[in-house]
């Protein structure tokens, strides 16, 4: 389980849909993520338990309108906050039930709110975007990050640095975001009255040449390359990147719980 959760970015609070509703698909639920939220998607209550104890800072959105009835939907939800006080709850139903929304807020206590699941669904999403704001979801951290660290793909991810002098380092990528790299050097150095120029890199099929500097150097021999002029869609690309390789490695994670 260790190696698979080191794929998945470490900060930050973790997002989980529980039998997401229709409104967090495609291009709605692009949105989301492009907001910079780390969010997954879980088609199984019975998974819950088990993300609870290993991610321990959690904001849970629960879709009450699948798999078990309202009361034991209620009583399911109490014994959750119960037993795991830091736990956000957030509800969603297509059933604007006076007492249910009563019994969640009232009764129950759930900080995340009850979302009415109305036809416009732009609506929900924005409201799903808010209640991530109010519960800073994203943690001290401006932007989701993918670690590369046993990672499939690690060995195919290159990146050449030029520098403002002139000089040019070969490193491989160790984690990504859309603010930025960390890269191991594997060729060349960067001196210390240099400064980094632009990077080039691929992902998948799509290379990148991304204006950007030096942030921080490492003992180890990393360092960090933050993206300075980045063009909107190489942003999107790579957010949408690290999004499906983060669904894919939680995926498996799911698997072995």
């Amino acid at each position: 389980m260790v190696d698979n959760i080191s794929m998945i970015s470490k900060m930050g609070k973790k997002t989980f849909f529980i039998y997401p509703p229709d409104c967090l698909k495609g291009e709605l639920l692009s949105y989301i993520y492009k907001k910079e939220f780390e969010v997954h998607l879980v088609d199984n209550k019975v998974h819950i338990e088990a993300l609870l104890e290993t991610f321990k800072d959690t904001i849970l959105f629960i879709n009450i309108d699948k798999d078990l009835d309202k009361n034991s939907w209620l009583e399911y939800i109490q014994k959750l906050q119960q037993d795991h006080k830091k736990v956000v709850i957030a509800v969603f139903s297509k059933n604007n039930d006076d007492y249910i929304r009563k019994s969640l807020l009232m009764d129950i206590g759930i900080k995340g709110g009850f979302i009415y699941l109305a036809e416009d669904n732009w609506k929900t999403v924005e409201v799903i975007i808010d209640v991530l704001e109010a519960n800073e979801a994203r943690g001290r951290r401006k932007s989701v990050r993918l670690d590369f660290d046993k990672n499939e793909v690690r060995e195919n991810i290159t990146v050449k640095i030029y520098t403002a002098k002139g000089y040019m380092v070969m490193g491989t990528i160790q984690s990504i975001s859309s603010a930025g790299l960390l890269t191991r050097n594997d060729k060349g150095h960067i001196p210390d009255d240099d400064n980094v120029d632009y990077v080039i890199f691929h992902l998948e099929d799509r290379e990148f040449y991304i204006k950007g500097y030096l942030l921080k150097k490492f003992d180890n021999g990393d360092f960090f390359v933050s993206f300075e002029d980045i063009r909107e869609d190489d942003k999107e690309y790579i957010q949408s990147y690290i999004f499906r390789y983060l669904q894919k490695s939680f995926k498996q994670l799911l698997n072995i719980m």
